[in-house]
């Protein structure tokens, strides 16, 4: 998502990602990452948030040793761009104000503050760990929740932490608890 927010309805390459989540790795650990980073974004597009530039990711074949593509491209949909606007506009604001709003001479103090919050419980703590989630990673993500000022900050860092996750899953051999463990991060971001 943060490659989307620096480049709005235009395609952007997520050649990064795959970069950053299969270096130095072997083969079979890079073809178990690439599967992960498809999953997610195909979930994400069937969510509404992103389309593929092309109809599929092509980011899983190999011939060998060498990937036929380091590379796809993805874009924003309005979905999106609508949902982060709501975000940025569900502000609380209060304070105490006077004047005439309609001739622009408003005087006082103004206070914003976001009023969401998110927490991840014991039994919500117990289910992650029930799918292979390590402690450390689960702590981490207890940090994400607790230190994400707002909706799109907290959904970057928790689709960032789950293709982490994702991949450390896969490389345990866990694969059929990915999508339990996306659904989790999903419901919490929504």
């Amino acid at each position: 998502m943060e490659l989307i927010d620096q480049n709005l309805y235009n395609n952007v390459d997520i050649a990064p990602i795959i970069e950053k989540h299969t270096s130095g790795k072997e083969i079979e650990e890079q073809g178990n990452v690439r599967v992960a980073i498809v999953d997610i974004l195909g979930e994400m597009r069937d969510e509404g948030y992103i389309t593929f530039a092309d109809s599929y990711l092509n980011i899983t074949g190999r011939q060998g040793r060498m990937w036929l593509s380091s590379s796809a491209f993805i874009r924003s949909t309005s979905k999106y761009e609508r949902e982060k606007e709501k975000q940025s506009s569900s502000l609380y604001i209060g304070g105490n104000m006077t004047g005439n709003i309609n001739t622009g001479q408003v005087h006082g103090n103004v206070h914003q503050e976001n009023t969401s919050s998110t927490i991840i419980d014991a039994n919500e703590e117990a289910e992650l760990k029930s799918y292979g989630v390590e402690q450390s990673q689960v702590d981490e993500l207890k940090s994400i929740v607790s230190t994400s000022k707002d909706k799109a900050t907290l959904t970057s860092k928790a689709m960032k932490w789950l293709a982490s996750v994702s991949t450390s899953i896969a490389a345990r051999g866990l694969y059929e608890n990915i999508p339990a463990i996306t659904d989790f991060v999903h419901k919490l971001i929504s």
